[in-house]
């Protein structure tokens, strides 16, 4: 898993590239600690256009105020989604 810093440098290369927009993802990031923090950073940004968070909900059953902190936070949009059972993913 990459260090925030990690991330933001990969950001700072693609923005140079020409690339304007980023979306944080990757099974669950509301999961990480201080994702807050990460989104943040990459929205704070110049040249983002767009900044997406997507999430499996996993954490949003357990914090509907976490899961809608990503537009808080800088996010211009978050997407989750749920499996409806469990058995959906085979």
């Amino acid at each position: 898993m990459l260090h925030f810093e990690e991330i933001s440098a990969l950001v700072d290369v693609f923005l140079s590239l020409g690339v304007d927009k980023v979306r944080l993802t990757g099974g669950e990031p509301l999961l990480r600690r201080d994702i807050a923090t990460l989104v943040r950073m990459v929205a704070a940004k110049p040249g983002i256009a767009d900044l997406a968070l997507t999430t499996n909900g996993g954490a949003a059953r357990r914090s509907d105020r976490r899961a809608k902190g990503g537009a808080d936070w800088g996010a211009s949009r978050s997407a989750s989604i749920r499996c409806i059972a469990s058995d959906s993913r085979r």
